[in-house]
């Protein structure tokens, strides 16, 4: 893992992350199982339970056996949507311009799940974290083939960043 990507990530999750006492934290770890540039959601949601799962006050959906992906998205935000009293955390990879593949993106604004393969399911959590995975063809088939070639080490690598970040805050 690289330690400067690492440190960035924390110190802007830090700022970022403002959860208030007595709030559940859910975490939405978004894509599929089946295609290795869409895994960063659920490889993170994996990495994150055997982390942290024995914690009450945070649950996790979306993992690699349970993956969020089209199908169940929409079903899903309606559940997680209904839970009172939440910080939500949602977490996808990200079609991005070519000089951002490798980063990692920490938002507060809305996001669009599917958005660069014709899909664009639109949520809102309290932070977004997405991680450029490939580039950006500005085609929604040419996307959706750069996305099943992505290296699963880059996609490991992103999601070790993310997960052990979001632990070491968490456990402080």
């Amino acid at each position: 893992m690289e330690k400067d990507r690492y440190n960035q990530f924390v110190q802007v999750l830090e700022r970022k992350l403002k959860v208030d006492k007595g709030k559940k934290i859910i975490f939405l770890c978004v894509g599929s199982n089946k295609v290795i540039g869409d895994s960063f959601g659920p490889v993170v949601g994996s990495k994150l339970s055997e982390k942290l799962e024995k914690n009450d006050n945070i649950k996790i959906i979306g993992n690699m056996l349970k993956p969020i992906y089209k199908q169940n998205l929409k079903s899903t935000l309606n559940i997680v949507n209904k839970i009172e009293n939440k910080y939500l955390i949602l977490i996808d990879s990200a079609v991005s311009e070519n000089e951002y593949v490798g980063n990692i993106f920490i938002s507060d604004n809305s996001i669009e799940f599917g958005k660069s393969i014709g899909g664009g399911i639109k949520a809102l959590g309290d932070i977004n974290i997405k991680a450029g995975v490939c580039s950006n063809l500005y085609n929604s088939n040419k996307n959706f083939y750069q996305l099943k070639n992505v290296s699963k080490e880059l996609i490991n690598e992103l999601s070790d960043i993310v997960s052990k970040g979001i632990y070491e805050i968490l456990s402080n």
